[in-house]
């Protein structure tokens, strides 16, 4: 792409790239909520604890969390060397997350040009993506990671004609592939682009080699452990039902990506910021300039945008592909680039340094802010489940009944999965419970999961009435009101008056 100077890396892009990284880490944790502190996160922190204890077993796993290895294996390692905490529950998140901002300005600085690289740089500090994604144990930590390293792997294996760095950007596409299926997506925006550049053929192979060598071994894995190699696509399946349907839980409208992108929901401007209006204008000076390395760029984020956008969850039944805020991590790296380049373009090529400083400037409060409020709504609505965590860490060991399972999950990982404290899911008490405790958190007892009204649960009359013999233990008033939560104790041989 731009000669054989493409592997010699001076000492100050060393620097530089290892102070892009140690500032994105620092930032990251300014914004430290916890690491296990959202549904998806207890699930994967579930799983990962599973791993490290030798009490995993993929036949009785019947969600994706429990088969995205890339987050379970180096997370179930940090539990075996540090135990369950917040700190071993946040170690790889941050290092992925923070390592990733530097591999992505050696990227641009070596293929695009040291002023982008500087530009990006800024941009991917301070990313509220990124920034929350680090704080929070699921994929979006290190997908992007693995992502801008075959990116990089790439463009240097098409510079060196080097099949051993192809063969490294499969291996690193297909672990993105273990921490979410959908990673795929970028290995067919590599594919595509090197066809029409016509490229030799030789590469691809070595690379699809790479690509699967983790792929083949979770699939032998499984056939060792199962007798089914195809035991996660199986699995999946199950899923469909969060699709299907006038109201479906998750979201499929194809207005969802474009709303969130531009700012037009609050939640999308808080997690992108202006970025994606950046890229449109990197875009424009790509093509105004035929820049072949952004032409790369601009592949390797369209091709998976098409794919999150219009793809399908089931080919043979057609049902739409799941979206999500955080799913767009997967091209982060394409995006901060030629939003970078979009911000050089327009500002320093044409000697605009103050209106640039500015401009910058404003970026970062925008994204600061966008993350501080991210940051709140997660702490909010932690907030119930850690005031209950932090009661029974010093009450007395007895059955704990809660009304749903995002609550058996949660207090599994605060009671580091003591088996002494069962945790029983209910929908109503009846006469014999005693010597218990009663959880009820008010945004589960007249809503479902996705927040939309439900026939309130038989618990819910405990709300505001409870028997004589019950003592409230803690009456905790979230913000918002939904994110309230009370905890009754009752004696033991209670006689409760349920019917």
């Amino acid at each position: 792409m731009q000669g054989k100077k493409i592997l010699r890396i001076t000492k100050s892009t060393v620097f530089l790239a290892a102070l892009t990284t140690a500032a994105a880490c620092v930032v990251r944790l300014a914004f430290f909520v916890g690491g296990v502190r959202g549904s998806d996160a207890y699930a994967y922190a579930k799983y990962a604890y599973q791993i490290a204890t030798g009490a995993y077993d993929p036949t009785q796993v019947f969600s994706f969390y429990g088969f995205r290895y890339t987050v379970l294996l180096p997370t179930a390692l940090s539990y075996k060397l540090f135990g369950v905490n917040d700190i071993s529950s946040t170690i790889f998140p941050y290092l992925f997350s923070s390592l990733q901002a530097g591999f992505l300005f050696l990227l641009i600085d070596k293929f695009i040009g040291r002023k982008t690289a500087i530009v990006a740089s800024i941009l991917i500090i301070f990313y509220p993506l990124d920034v929350i994604m680090a704080n929070i144990l699921g994929p979006d930590a290190f997908i992007p990671f693995f992502a801008t390293t075959a990116l990089f792997c790439y463009m240097i294996g098409q510079d060196r004609r080097l099949p051993l760095l192809y063969a490294l950007a499969g291996i690193l596409m297909g672990i993105a592939y273990l921490a979410r299926v959908t990673s795929i997506f970028l290995f067919f925006a590599v594919v595509f682009y090197h066809l029409i550049r016509r490229e030799k053929l030789n590469a691809l192979s070595w690379m699809l080699l790479g690509l699967l060598v983790p792929v083949a071994g979770e699939a032998l894995y499984y056939y060792h452990r199962t007798g089914d190699p195809f035991l996660h696509f199986h699995r999946l399946s199950v899923h469909d039902d969060l699709v299907k349907g006038i109201n479906p839980d998750a979201i499929v409208s194809l207005l969802f990506y474009p709303q969130v992108m531009f700012g037009f929901d609050l939640t999308g401007l808080a997690f992108y910021g202006p970025l994606w209006w950046l890229v449109i204008l990197g875009i424009f000076f790509a093509w105004k300039r035929r820049s072949v390395p952004l032409l790369f760029l601009t592949i390797a984020l369209v091709i998976p945008w098409l794919g999150f956008e219009f793809g399908r969850q089931n080919i043979r039944e057609m049902t739409p592909m799941m979206k999500n805020y955080n799913y767009l991590s997967l091209i982060t790296a394409p995006a901060i680039a030629i939003a970078a380049y979009g911000v050089s373009s327009f500002f320093v090529d044409r000697g605009k340094k103050t209106f640039f400083i500015s401009f910058l400037g404003i970026i970062i409060i925008l994204n600061l802010y966008g993350s501080y409020r991210i940051m709140t709504n997660i702490k909010d609505d932690a907030a119930p489940y850690e005031v209950v965590a932090e009661f029974l860490h010093r009450a007395e060991k007895r059955p704990v009944y809660v009304h749903h399972e995002r609550w058996v999950l949660f207090l599994g990982y605060f009671l580091k999965y003591d088996p002494t404290w069962p945790l029983i899911l209910v929908d109503d008490i009846k006469e014999e419970a005693s010597h218990a405790y009663v959880v009820l958190h008010r945004r589960y007892l007249e809503a479902d999961t996705a927040g939309r009204p439900i026939e309130p649960l038989p618990l819910a009359r405990f709300w505001s009435t409870s028997p004589p013999s019950w003592e409230k233990k803690i009456e905790f008033a979230g913000t918002p009101a939904y994110n309230s939560v009370i905890v009754y104790s009752i004696p033991l041989f209670s006689s409760s008056p349920c019917r």
